[in-house]
């Protein structure tokens, strides 16, 4: 009997991967340039080595380094062909990247009264304005004034006090080495003290006045020592009934401009019945003065005040005339000192050592 025998051959087939006995690495791996920079990709020793850009050979690019740029090769990936023996491994693919940053700028913290025609800003007497870089740069600051650094001011911060063009120049602590320009000009006007302009008899004026070249006044009685609470009136001019017994008095007002800024100034208001008498004759002696100063009028003295006015236009001191008096207690400058009745009024300069 015959069998038939039924033999089964099972074929597998195989897929055969030849693979190095090394990896290429590529270093560093987490690039990341500032603008302007350069810097190398390295890989190990090998026999050959080709540099690969965004999955494109690069040409001649066959030696262990690569160097890449920020403006050309930011945003880039590589990878390199290197090849032992007989064997040619690719490595990781790695990232080049590189910081973007937008122009400087600076933030004006202070409101100017007015912006002028050509851009500046206008501010009032005494306002210290505030110019602040925007960030990041926020590292080797220098600010300038029409081109020239100013000492001293490397912040974030400066604070203007007086007229120029300002700029600034920095970097980006993450790239203290690119440093840019603002690239214009910041310019700042600040006006010089606003005077009220009252009526010139000399320096005071007959039962009332009217500021010239103010929009608003408030107007204030002012004492020996200090000056009067409430407003006694507000506008432009100021006009004072007969005030009894007192036949001149003065007055500080604070005044605005047409921008709003404020003037202030004391004024003297002089009513019907007084006046400057020229035979009469007033002498201060020693002038200057330390600690006492003597006073000499041809007139009876019981009828007679003595004031003593600062630069600033402040009574600091009034008292009933003497030959002697004391003035110790007044700080060093230069004074008006009017000697005054319900009928004369005298003016002597003193200055004050």
């Amino acid at each position: 009997m015959k069998r038939i025998i039924f033999i089964s051959f099972l074929f597998t087939t195989t897929h055969l991967f030849s693979q190095c006995a090394f990896d290429a690495t590529v270093t560093p791996n987490n690039l990341i340039m500032c603008p302007d920079d350069t810097a190398f990709l390295t890989t190990e020793v090998y026999n050959d080595y080709q540099w690969y850009k965004d999955g494109v050979l690069i040409p001649g690019a066959t030696n262990q380094t690569l160097m890449v740029t920020a403006n050309n090769d930011a945003g880039s990936q590589f990878y390199v062909a290197a090849t032992l023996g007989p064997c040619t491994e690719n490595s990781d693919t790695v990232l080049v990247d590189g910081w973007a940053f937008l122009p400087p700028y600076v933030i004006t913290n202070t409101t100017p009264v007015q912006i002028g025609g050509s851009g500046e800003a206008i501010y009032c007497a005494g306002t210290i304005v505030e110019l602040e870089l925007g960030s990041p740069y926020d590292t080797n600051i220098t600010w300038y004034e029409s081109g020239t650094p100013i000492p001293g001011e490397t912040n974030t911060i400066i604070h203007i006090t007086q007229s120029g063009n300002y700029t600034v120049s920095a970097s980006p602590n993450v790239c203290p080495d690119f440093i840019l320009n603002l690239g214009v000009d910041i310019p700042i006007i600040i006006n010089p003290p606003f005077e009220p302009d009252w009526p010139d008899y000399p320096d005071l004026f007959w039962g009332g006045g009217t500021c010239f070249n103010c929009e608003n006044c408030i107007f204030y009685n002012v004492d020996t020592a200090s000056y009067g609470g409430a407003p006694l009136d507000s506008g432009t001019t100021l006009i004072v009934g007969m005030p009894g017994i007192e036949y001149f008095r003065l007055y500080r007002t604070e005044c605005y401009d047409s921008l709003g800024c404020i003037g202030i100034d004391t004024v003297m208001l002089v009513f019907e019945g007084i006046e400057e008498n020229p035979l009469l004759q007033l002498h201060l002696y020693p002038n200057p003065a330390f600690d006492i100063v003597q006073l000499f009028l041809q007139d009876d003295m019981e009828n007679y005040q003595v004031r003593f006015i600062d630069i600033h236009g402040r009574a600091v001191k009034q008292q009933r005339m003497s030959n002697n008096i004391d003035i110790s207690t007044l700080s060093s400058g230069i004074y008006s000192v009017e000697v005054f009745s319900d009928k004369y009024c005298l003016r002597k300069r003193l200055i004050k050592e």
